[in-house]
C-alpha cells in the first residue's frame, strides 16, 4: 500500500489537484482526505443507462446492481424503483425473463402508482407466456397513467387559476396606482394655476 498520499508533504501526483491543494507542502492530512473521499464520483444510473444504450447490457446490469447497493432506505423508494426497473429492461434485452419479472415485481411494490413498473412486468409476463397477467399488469399501468395525467392537469388548473389571481390582483394594483398618480397630477395642475395667479396678483 502507497502511504505516501497521507503523508504531511503532497506527493507529485497532487500537481494535477485544484489549486488549492496541490503543491501545498503544509497542507496537512485532513485536507487531504477530505478532498478525495468528496470528489464526485460517477452516477451508477447515468453509467447504467449510457451502457444500456450502447446495447452494453452485462455491464448495464452491473451498474444499476452497483446503484441498487448504495441506495438503501425509506426515502430511497423513488432511486431504487427507477434502478430496479432499468435493470428489469436490461434483463430483458437479454431475454432472461424470471430476473426482468421479479425486479419489475419490487419496482411496482415500491411505487404501484408508477405505470413504466408495471409495463416492465406485463413484458415480462408476456414473454413467460403468462398472458392473463400480462394483461392484469398492462391494465394497471395504463390505470396508473391516467391517474397521473388526471393529476398533473389538475395541478395545471391550479397553477392557471393561481396565476391568473395573481395577475388579477396586480392589475387591480396597476390601476390604483395610475389612479394614485392621475390624482397626484390633478393636485400639481391646481397648486400651478394657484402659482400662477398668485403671481399675476
Amino acid at each position: 500500500e502507497d502511504r505516501s498520499f497521507w503523508c504531511s508533504t503532497p506527493p507529485r501526483h497532487t500537481a494535477g489537484l485544484p489549486s488549492r491543494l496541490g503543491g501545498n507542502a503544509s497542507l496537512g492530512r485532513r485536507a487531504m482526505k477530505n478532498w478525495f473521499w468528496t470528489t464526485e464520483q460517477p452516477d451508477a444510473r447515468e453509467v447504467g443507462n449510457a451502457a444500456f444504450r450502447e446495447k452494453n447490457h452485462q455491464e448495464a446490469v452491473a451498474q444499476y446492481s452497483a446503484g441498487l447497493e448504495q441506495c438503501v432506505g425509506t426515502d430511497q423508494k423513488v432511486q431504487r424503483a427507477t434502478l430496479l426497473s432499468n435493470r428489469s429492461a436490461a434483463f430483458a434485452s437479454m431475454r432472461r425473463w424470471d430476473e426482468a419479472l421479479a425486479d419489475a415485481d419490487e419496482a411496482v411494490a415500491l411505487r404501484p402508482e408508477w405505470a413504466k413498473g408495471w409495463a416492465r412486468k406485463g413484458k415480462a409476463h408476456h414473454a413467460l407466456r403468462q398472458h392473463a397477467k400480462a394483461a392484469a399488469a398492462y391494465a394497471r399501468g395504463c390505470e396508473a397513467a391516467l391517474k397521473h395525467a388526471d393529476e398533473l392537469e389538475q395541478r395545471q388548473t391550479k397553477e392557471l387559476e393561481a396565476v391568473k389571481r395573481q395577475a388579477a390582483t396586480q392589475a387591480a394594483e396597476y390601476a390604483r396606482v395610475l389612479e394614485d398618480n392621475a390624482s397626484l397630477r390633478r393636485q400639481l395642475d391646481d397648486y400651478l394655476c394657484m402659482f400662477d395667479k398668485s403671481k399675476r396678483g
